[in-house]
């Protein structure tokens, strides 16, 4: 088994803080690093997290307008804000 130490770990997720969050390589690079899986159903979207342990998945309830923009081709959320506290 390897040792990790925390400051690694802490340079590790610091190097996530600088990056252009509308850059789609860094979205990509967030994307493959934190998340396992996203479902959009018709009333809400899951998104299931990269770690163990409870509080790995959240839902997010979508109201009508939110599910318009998606099928019209908008992919931005406006308004719409996730946030996962560990």
């Amino acid at each position: 088994m390897t040792e990790v130490v925390k400051k690694d770990v802490a340079a590790w997720l610091e190097s996530f803080r600088d990056g252009d969050i509308k850059d789609k390589k860094y979205q990509a690079k967030l994307f493959d690093t934190f998340v396992i899986s996203v479902y959009l159903y018709d009333k809400k979207l899951k998104i299931a997290f990269n770690f163990s342990g409870k509080k790995n998945t959240i839902s997010v309830p979508l109201d009508a307008s939110i599910v318009d923009n998606i099928e019209k081709g908008e992919t931005h959320l406006t308004g719409v804000r996730l946030a996962l506290f560990w």
